[in-house]
């Protein structure tokens, strides 16, 4: 399994971009202390959701990664599109989340790298469905008879 990198934070320099392993590193707040190991596989529910590609707040697991809103996007609408980027640099853009809009193509690549998966991306009509379905289970309320009715 991959292992996601880290942007720098107190313990770090702004030269170390590499991955790191999450039981060993952590970022702590006083309200995120976790005293469990995490398995490879496990989510820890006390740590603080970090996007895997930017490093911004993660709102959670998206195409099969851990990121925030705007790299759930740029992914899905750069597989939709098949976009094809080119790096304007070296190619090893580090993306941070000041910086994430400069290289497209470092950020696809990143996005790829932290296990992002376009097979996970729905089809319009499966994203049409899934909003019949929300709204029809909305509608019915739960009840085996739908919405209640008076009778006088």
């Amino acid at each position: 399994m991959r292992t996601p990198t880290h942007s720098p934070c107190h313990c770090c320099t702004e030269e170390l971009l590499t991955p790191v392993d999450p039981t060993e590193h952590r970022v702590m707040e006083p309200m995120a202390v976790s005293t469990s190991v995490v398995g490879p596989d496990e989510f820890d529910r006390n740590m603080p959701r970090i996007c895997g590609v930017c490093g911004d707040k993660a709102t959670g697991f998206h195409f099969n990664a851990m990121t925030c809103e705007g790299c759930k996007g740029f992914f899905r609408r750069s597989m939709k599109r098949k976009a094809s980027f080119t790096c304007p640099f070296n190619g090893s853009c580090s993306i941070t989340k000041d910086n994430r809009r400069h290289c497209q193509a470092c950020r696809l690549k990143r996005c790829v790298d932290m296990g992002m998966m376009k097979e996970f991306i729905l089809t319009d009509e499966e994203v049409q469905r899934k909003k019949d379905l929300i709204q029809k289970r909305k509608d019915g309320g739960g009840s085996a008879g739908g919405p209640e009715t008076k009778t006088e």
